[in-house]
């Protein structure tokens, strides 16, 4: 594949030119106006959502370690009768938290999906909810007894 050409920098004030696909030149590629914008948008849009809080939770975080300790390692999606093989990127609620918040923490309604089968709605949409074995591996978990 033939070199970029070289075009200016895309943060304001720059003078550098640049090959990479971003527009940024190397000391732009990580602190942007562009990188900069967005994170304040994500922390205004997330700073009063009462579900987004519960992600970051000790909680949550030991529920993502223990299902990893189970096993749940490759994605859980069935794509032509066949498992993904892909690592577990994100962990996907079948019911969303903003419609049950009580199954946040329920191991049974959540699965471990790469980033390109994570679907781009919240919760598993309704057509799927009746054929999930045919769409989901099952997650494994084990309760602890005392």
């Amino acid at each position: 594949m033939p070199a970029r050409f070289e075009r200016p920098c895309r943060e304001r004030g720059c003078f550098e030119r640049t090959r990479d696909s971003s527009g940024f030149c190397a000391t732009h590629l990580t602190d942007n106006s562009y990188l900069r914008e967005r994170n304040k948008r994500s922390v205004e849009r997330h700073k009063n959502d009462p579900t987004w809080k519960l992600y970051k939770s000790v909680a949550w975080s030991r529920l993502k370690e223990a299902l990893f300790g189970y096993g749940n390692v490759i994605c859980q999606r069935i794509v032509d009768g066949r498992r993904c093989t892909h690592p577990v990127e994100q962990w996907h609620h079948i019911i969303s938290p903003r419609k049950r918040e009580s199954l946040f923490y329920t191991p049974s309604n959540l699965v471990g999906v790469c980033h390109q089968h994570h679907p781009p709605t919240e919760g598993e949409p309704k057509e799927n909810l009746a054929r999930l074995n045919e769409i989901y591996v099952p997650t494994i978990w084990r309760q602890i007894k005392f």
